[in-house]
């Protein structure tokens, strides 16, 4: 995509004489701006998709743990108490440094 934006202004530049004399200015200009306008939307969806995964990198260990959590109160035949809860936690800690 930066390729062929690059190439229509390079295109433009090198005869922009001959450009002017029959004024194709908007043309050209028309194309570099379909071109960059195109190019922008690519870039914006490959930010936003890097937001995405960063985001859910510095969160999966949190997620994780929670989840883990969860479980375990949900199927546990017994009550969890601190001990466990904060037993766990600190297993889950440990274990955040693999993850990422």
């Amino acid at each position: 995509e930066d390729d062929e934006r690059l190439g229509l202004i390079h295109e433009l530049l090198r005869s922009i004489k001959f450009i002017k004399l029959h004024a194709w200015e908007e043309t050209f200009v028309e194309q570099i701006r379909t071109t960059r306008t195109r190019q922008t939307g690519l870039l914006f969806f490959r930010k936003l998709w890097t937001a995405g995964i960063v985001c859910l990198a510095a969160t999966s260990p949190a997620l994780i743990a929670a989840t883990g959590l969860g479980l375990f109160a949900i199927w546990s035949p017994a009550p969890m108490s601190a001990a466990t809860a904060f037993g766990a936690l600190a297993i889950f800690n440990t274990m955040t440094v693999p993850l990422l």
